[in-house]
C-alpha cells in the first residue's frame, strides 16, 4: 500500500506539472484541467494493456514458433554432419598416423599458445564447457586447419554453420587425436593401498639394513676380541721365555 500511495502522488505531481505546463503554453485554464488528463492517461493504459495481452497472447507465440522450427532444422543438419563425420573417421585416422611425426611439433605450439580453457577441454572433453567456450573453439579448430591436421576442416565447416556445441561428436575425435601429442607431467597421486605397501617395503628395508649393521658390528666385536686374544698369548709367550731364560743366568 506504501508503494501504492506514493505512486499516487508522484503521478498527480505530473499531472498537475502537465496542466500547468499546458495552460502556460496556450493560455487556456479551463479545457485541460487534472480530471481530464487522469482520464486520458487512464484510457492510454487501458489500450497499451490491451495491445501487451494481445502482444504476449498472439505475437510472441508465432515468434517463438519460427525460432522453434529454425532451431529445429539446425539441429538435424548438424546431426547429419556429425553421421557424415562418422563415416569418414576410420579415413581421418589412417591420414593422422600418417602424419603423426610431422603434425607433433605444429600441434604442440598451436596447443601451448592457446588457453586454459582450450588445454582443459582437450585432456578432458566435456559439453558444458564446449558450448560455453565454442568461440574460443572454434578458433583453436581453425588453427588446426592451417596445418591441415586430419578431419579438422569438415568440423571447422559444420562449427561455422551450425556451432561447436551442436557437433561435439567431430570436435571431441579431433581433440582426442590432438591430446595423443600432450604430455601430461602431473604425476598420479598414489593410492592409499599403494602408499601403505610402498611404507611397509620401506619399513622392511630399513629393518633388514639394521640387522646387517648388527652382524657387521659383532663381527668387528668378534674381531677385536682375537686380536686382544692374541696379544694376550703372545705376552704369555714371552712371560714364559723369561722365567725359562732366568735359571740360566742365576748358574752362570
Amino acid at each position: 500500500m506504501p508503494r501504492l500511495s506514493s505512486y499516487c502522488i508522484d503521478l498527480e505531481g505530473t499531472v498537475a506539472g502537465i496542466v500547468a505546463l499546458r495552460s502556460t503554453s496556450t493560455g487556456d485554464h479551463s479545457s485541460y484541467d487534472k480530471d481530464t488528463v487522469f482520464r486520458g492517461l487512464y484510457s492510454n493504459t487501458v489500450e497499451l494493456r490491451k495491445e501487451m495481452g494481445y502482444w504476449k497472447s498472439k505475437v510472441l507465440p508465432k515468434i517463438k514458433k519460427v525460432f522453434e522450427k529454425k532451431d529445429t532444422k539446425k539441429s538435424a543438419a548438424a546431426a547429419e554432419a556429425c553421421k557424415s563425420f562418422d563415416e569418414s573417421k576410420e579415413h581421418i585416422t589412417k591420414e593422422f598416423e600418417e602424419k603423426k611425426t610431422e603434425l607433433q611439433p605444429k600441434v604442440l605450439e598451436i596447443y601451448e599458445a592457446s588457453s586454459v580453457e582450450i588445454k582443459a577441454l582437450v585432456k578432458e572433453p566435456k559439453e558444458p564447457g564446449l558450448k560455453k567456450h565454442s568461440v574460443a573453439v572454434h578458433k583453436f579448430i581453425e588453427e588446426l586447419v592451417k596445418i591441415e591436421f586430419p578431419g579438422s576442416k569438415p568440423v571447422s565447416e559444420a562449427s561455422s554453420k551450425y556451432g561447436p556445441a551442436l557437433i561435439p561428436g567431430p570436435v571431441f575425435f579431433v581433440f582426442e587425436k590432438v591430446s595423443t601429442f600432450i604430455v601430461t607431467e602431473e604425476k598420479a597421486e598414489p593410492t592409499p593401498e599403494a602408499a601403505t605397501t610402498a611404507t611397509e617395503e620401506r619399513e622392511i628395508v630399513l629393518e633388514e639394513e639394521k640387522k646387517e649393521e648388527v652382524v657387521e658390528k659383532k663381527e668387528e666385536e668378534g674381531k677385536k676380541e682375537e686380536v686382544v686374544e692374541k696379544i694376550e698369548e703372545e705376552k704369555k709367550e714371552v712371560v714364559v721365555e723369561a722365567e725359562k731364560a732366568e735359571p740360566t743366568a742365576t748358574t752362570t
